[in-house]
């Protein structure tokens, strides 16, 4: 019986990768590590033609006791493979050997960055305890337990429960939820987010403020993550915070991978206010620059709203109040009335040759200062960069 079993258990490629543990058929690629847990926990990904193969189900207790129970670092396993939470014999056997099991019930999500959720959750199996329900997102995030779990109705939208938090859409509309994009929101252990502009569509700012309002946590923070869609627009931000009665922060997420998108290249979390004020609540800096508070930089870099200000002289009032462009960035060069140095363009050079050509593309480059002789011949990167996006 063990050579079968055994046999089976060669019949799959496992290859240990972070906190992942990749099943495969040999020769067939192995998935992408995507899980970020919690130390001693082991995420067990398999492929879709492992998934298939028919010897799966009984060679992997062979192939978790001989890569997951013979670590004993390990101290819970999370398998992503649906079905077997509602086959009660297999996972208490491993379970055995290990501290525990959770198997998630239903579909469920694993994208990087984004904490590992089952839709309706992950059943949990101890050694000598009967199975019993484990939450729905690893790690668990601290605002879980305030979130509905289930797909709600508030006045004119639908909440439905995500791993990052709740995906607000029209209620007459398809669920949202079944939007990849959704579920690669990256989850804030601190906040809950809530995402509108799935599928480029949002529900008036009036509707969704009345469902945020009875979603306001009690001790925990809510984010408010903007898609591409019209509630990227600063008069949809305006109308939402002055709806919801206070100072909203808001994350915008990009259609095609977070964290290069039009918000800016190192803007991450900007504050709405009931007004028409707008300030950076947290920006990401620079590689290779040091930060000197929240959102600016040694170098004399700012990251306001609309953009970035390479500076060395005052930074400009008006240029740090004008609202972010829901179409792109603006990279401001110099302050009014102040000579821009050749050591100052040797910095925007420096800062520019470290976005990505599609960051790049979306940002046009604004003269403040005005040039000093030194200075009119610009760097190579900047002076292409200049022929391509300037603005007077």
């Amino acid at each position: 019986m063990a050579l079968s079993s055994q046999s089976r258990a060669e019949d799959f490629a496992v290859r240990r990768r972070g906190s992942d543990l990749l099943i495969h058929l040999p020769g067939e690629a192995a998935p992408a590590a995507r899980a970020v847990l919690l130390p001693g926990h082991v995420f067990v990904q398999i492929s879709a033609a492992a998934a298939a193969a028919p010897a799966l189900s009984t060679a992997l207790p062979s192939l978790l006791h001989r890569h997951v129970a013979t670590d004993r670092t390990v101290q819970a396993v999370r398998i992503g493979l649906l079905g077997l939470a509602a086959d009660g014999r297999f996972p208490q056997a491993p379970a055995e050997a290990l501290v525990e099991v959770f198997l998630p019930n239903g579909e469920f999500a694993a994208d990087a960055g984004a904490a590992l959720y089952a839709a309706r959750g992950w059943q949990r199996f101890q050694p000598g305890k009967p199975p019993s329900f484990g939450g729905d997102r690893h790690p668990v995030p601290s605002w879980e337990t305030e979130l509905p779990t289930e797909p709600v109705t508030a006045g004119g939208v639908a909440l439905n429960p995500i791993s990052a938090g709740v995906v607000i859409c029209g209620a007459g509309e398809r669920s949202a939820a079944s939007h990849a994009l959704v579920f690669a929101v990256r989850v804030d252990q601190a906040a809950a987010r809530v995402v509108v502009g799935a599928d480029g569509r949002v529900p008036p700012a009036t509707e969704v403020a009345a469902a945020v309002a009875h979603l306001l946590l009690s001790g925990h923070a809510l984010h408010l993550v903007v898609l591409l869609s019209p509630a990227r627009a600063d008069t949809w931000l305006r109308e939402f915070a002055a709806a919801l009665g206070r100072d909203v922060i808001v994350a915008a997420a990009p259609a095609g991978g977070w964290g290069d998108d039009r918000f800016g290249p190192f803007m991450s979390l900007v504050r709405q206010s009931p007004g028409d004020g707008q300030e950076v609540a947290v920006a990401a800096p620079p590689p290779r620059w040091q930060r000197r508070d929240h959102a600016a930089y040694r170098l004399g870099a700012d990251v306001v709203p609309s953009g970035v200000v390479v500076r060395t002289g005052r930074l400009d009032r008006v240029t740090a109040g004008l609202p972010h462009d829901p179409h792109g960035w603006t990279l401001y060069l110099g302050s009014p009335g102040a000579r821009v140095s050749p050591e100052l363009l040797a910095a925007t050079e420096d800062l520019l040759g470290e976005l990505t050509p599609k960051v790049r593309a979306v940002g046009p480059l604004r003269l403040l200062g005005r040039l000093s002789i030194e200075a009119t011949a610009l760097p190579d990167d900047l002076g292409r960069y200049q022929a391509e996006r300037w603005e007077l």
